[in-house]
């Protein structure tokens, strides 16, 4: 795919997609605010779950201290 592009538009093309963007339109705007959210967004999903079992584990264990186990 980028192999094609690179045939239609040759070296008008500038390495980042954010840098092709026209200046000042608001759908550039929005565009590179969603760049700079969504890996804040990807870390809090891809953490979560990590977090729910470490929390449980202590739990259980802690649970466990207390009875004396």
């Amino acid at each position: 795919m980028a192999f094609l592009g690179y045939l239609m538009y040759d070296d008008a093309m500038k390495s980042h997609f954010a840098l092709n963007l026209q200046a000042g339109k608001i759908g550039s705007k929005i565009v590179i605010y969603e760049t700079l959210i969504n890996p804040f967004a990807n870390y809090a999903l891809i953490i979560t779950p990590i977090a729910l079992s470490v929390e449980e584990w202590l739990a259980f264990h802690w649970i466990l201290i207390l009875i004396g186990i």
